[in-house]
């Protein structure tokens, strides 16, 4: 075998990868876990521990103390294995240092620490709750892609190639990846949901109005009251006729004020919208020509 060392016949190849991975267990400590869940408390446990005690540099989660006993057995464990094979002692220092398998194992290694830390780095630099964040959703994306590949290889050594791989590749891109950031301009569209709703929603209790289901369409035209996205968007609210601030006037005359209300924001912006509308509202005596 390729992987294994010289002269090894195919039949005693499984073994040796027993011998290699069985002790690291790649994740390592994580190995009892079959839904990955486990790992995500267990990084979360130790970014918490973390915050608390101030130890913010701490970025290996105990892991290389771990791998050094890790790594010794598992050296242990190939020489017993080579031993008694009749190799001789130069044979197996040589593939306990260098041989394939070996070399794989610790790479592999090397990849899940650096994950560990990049999950680290976002935590502390976009310090907030833990759900919905930048190092939840990437934890999620790669949990997720390295628990089909455990779950789907057919032996121990289609499970670390495969896993080293995707570990090496992942890394070559700053474990960033596009799904990751697909998924946090869904959760950005579900706030945005959720806001517009709340507004429809206080409208309707307020004016005995039916509340309308929202959709992502919604802040991306404009207002079908007032004819704007800018004044909407300066006030934060869905861009819908319940939610307008002019809705108690007629489209007509929402138009009209609407460019008046942007007009004066534009010369003094130090002042409060929602005083200008106020203002504006109040002393409307004619109509005012112009569109925004």
């Amino acid at each position: 075998m390729a992987l294994g060392p010289e002269g090894l016949h195919s039949r005693d190849f499984t073994e040796l990868m027993v011998a290699a991975v069985d002790v690291p267990a790649l994740p390592g400590k994580w190995k009892g876990s079959p839904s990955g869940h486990q790992l995500e408390e267990t990084v979360l446990s130790r970014l918490d521990a973390s915050q608390e005690w101030g130890r913010s540099a701490e970025i290996g989660w105990g892991l290389d103390k771990a791998k050094t006993s890790a790594f010794g057995n598992m050296s242990l464990y190939i020489e017993a294995f080579m031993a008694k094979r009749n190799y001789l002692d130069d044979k197996i220092d040589d593939y306990c240092n260098q041989g394939a398998v070996v070399r794989l194992v610790y790479k592999t290694y090397g990849y899940y620490n650096q994950l560990l830390g990049k999950l680290r780095e976002l935590h502390y630099k976009h310090f907030q709750r833990w759900e919905g964040s930048p190092a939840a959703a990437l934890l999620d994306h790669h949990s997720e892609k390295l628990l089909f590949i455990r779950c789907n290889s057919v032996n121990r050594t289609a499970h670390l190639l495969r896993s080293y791989t995707y570990l090496r590749d992942a890394a070559a891109d700053g474990f960033s990846a596009n799904e990751v950031i697909e998924s946090l301009w869904e959760r950005v569209s579900e706030i945005h949901q959720e806001i517009e709703s709340t507004d429809t929603n206080d409208g309707s209790q307020s004016g005995g109005g039916k509340s309308r289901t929202t959709t992502t369409n919604d802040w991306e035209r404009s207002c079908p009251k007032c004819g704007s996205k800018k004044l909407h968007n300066i006030l934060q609210k869905g861009h819908t006729a319940s939610a307008c601030p002019l809705s108690e006037h007629s489209t007509s005359k929402a138009h009209k004020m609407r460019t008046k209300i942007l007009r004066v924001h534009t010369k003094d912006k130090s002042k409060d919208v929602n005083q200008i509308i106020k203002d504006v509202s109040e002393t409307w005596d004619t109509p005012q020509e112009g569109e925004d």
